[in-house]
């Protein structure tokens, strides 16, 4: 029985000793497990060169301003550098003066928005010229006088301050009547012309008055001039009383009663 009981003593010693020291025993249990962490690869990117910055503000330029594309002559200048953004979508926002109806030089901002990213500001000036038409005497001539085709003549003009109300047709200036004397080369513009009056002040006309099937006339003589459409004053011959008609023609007022 001595030699059973040193048998179960040796086995149980060495339980102990392959359960305290794992490592060197070689079991499954006690291999260390080294785990690497995977680099994360650099993000793709994209560049926007400043060629591309000033060809985008260029084209939406000329889709906003109120001048058709062959009117129109833009220049953009961006004093930055190329920016470099992430790939994939990028965003462009204009902030514009409100008043675009002008030319000359423009401040434009420009908000790039990139995926991922803080937007980026940037600061660029337009240069902007229009080439419009415009209706130019070919010589001058006094208040009072009214237009002929041939006093007129149609010229191109590249400007940065576009004429504001300017004539653009000599259809549309022929025929109307010159405010106050303009030298020759004078460019035409609404306020210059007027109408020609249809009735002159001293002329005599006749004064209609309608009213269902009722019709009064009477001889008077205009106190002011008028175009066909105007309410002028007129003075009744007989009766001396002034009353207010509106032009019909070079020789009849209607009035109302």
């Amino acid at each position: 029985m001595f030699w059973v009981k040193n048998l179960i003593l040796i086995a149980i010693a060495g339980v102990f000793l392959a359960s305290a020291c794992p490592a060197e025993a070689g079991g499954i249990a006690g291999k260390r497990q080294d785990k690497e962490t995977p680099v994360a690869s650099p993000r793709e990117t994209q560049k926007i060169t400043v060629k591309e910055i000033e060809k985008n503000a260029r084209d939406y330029l000329a889709e906003h301003l109120p001048w058709e594309t062959g009117q129109v002559e833009i220049q953009i200048n961006y004093d930055g550098e190329d920016i470099e953004l992430p790939s994939g979508k990028v965003q462009y926002e204009y902030t514009l003066p409100q008043n675009l109806g002008r030319a000359g030089r423009i401040p434009v901002t420009l908000k790039v928005q990139g995926e991922g990213v803080a937007p980026r500001m940037l600061r660029l000036t337009a240069f902007v010229n229009v080439y419009q038409d415009v209706v130019k005497l070919r010589k001058a001539v006094r208040r009072g006088a009214v237009l002929r085709a041939e006093d007129l003549e149609l010229e191109q003009i590249k400007t940065d301050r576009p004429v504001s109300g300017v004539i653009m047709r000599i259809q549309d200036a022929a025929g109307l009547e010159v405010t106050r004397n303009l030298d020759a080369g004078k460019t035409l513009t609404l306020d210059l012309l007027r109408k020609p009056f249809v009735i002159n002040r001293g002329d005599h006309v006749l004064i209609i008055a309608v009213k269902g099937d009722m019709k009064i006339t009477a001889s008077g003589i205009a106190k002011d001039s008028g175009i066909e459409g105007n309410t002028i004053p007129v003075e009744n011959v007989q009766t001396k009383k002034v009353v207010y008609g509106q032009v019909v023609d070079q020789n009849s007022v209607k009035v109302n009663f």
